[in-house]
Formats: structure tokens, sequence, C-alpha cells
């Protein structure tokens, strides 16, 4: 699962495998976001133009998705508020369950 709680404006997320990216997008898409020009998120990734360099920029302010390559977004900072690796928003999906339910999950 990923965590988007806590994006803010003009964060760029680094996903550095398309899986990453799909998982974004489901989470995003799940908050109401789009792609930029008003069509869905789930229709295409874009990971494929920039591949592990694929940035995706949150705009909170109409809950877009822009997307831009990681040389770009780093040689215009201003322009950005911080680079974030989609890997650190994954979360644990079992967090705060209580351990003997986790395991009895994966018993025979």
């Amino acid at each position: 699962m990923i965590d988007v709680s806590n994006l803010q404006n003009q964060d760029a997320i680094q996903c550095t495998t398309k899986e990453q990216a799909i998982e974004l997008f489901e989470e995003l898409a799940a908050s109401g976001y789009r792609w930029r020009g008003g069509d869905s998120l789930l229709n295409n990734s874009n990971w494929d133009t920039y591949k592990t360099g694929t940035c995706y920029i949150i705009h909170l302010d109409n809950l877009r998705i822009a997307y831009a390559s990681l040389p770009h977004i780093e040689s215009n900072p201003k322009d950005y508020r911080r680079i974030i690796l989609c890997s650190d928003l994954i979360t644990d999906e079992f967090e705060g369950v209580d351990p003997e339910i986790y395991a009895s999950m994966f018993e025979g």
C-alpha cells in the first residue's frame, strides 16, 4: 500500500518501477486525482517515457498530476517542493495488526 496522505503541493514522486507507478496511481485515483488534462490516471502511467527517472508532480489545488524526468526536476529546484522516492511511501499493510492474527494468516 502507498500512503499518499502526507503529500504536499509540488511534491515530485519518483517511481523507479512501473509497478510502483501503477500502485501510486491506484491510490491517487481513489483520492480523486486525475492527469493535468483531466484524463483518468488509470488509463496510462506514462512511466515508459522516462522509466526509472519518471517523476509525478502533485498539484493539490486541483487534484491533478503531471510528469517530468528526474533530471528536469533536479535542474529546476525552485519549481518543486521536494523529490520523494515512491518506495518511501510504501507502508506495511499489516502495520498495527495483532502479531498473533498476522501469524495465523499464514498458517497451513
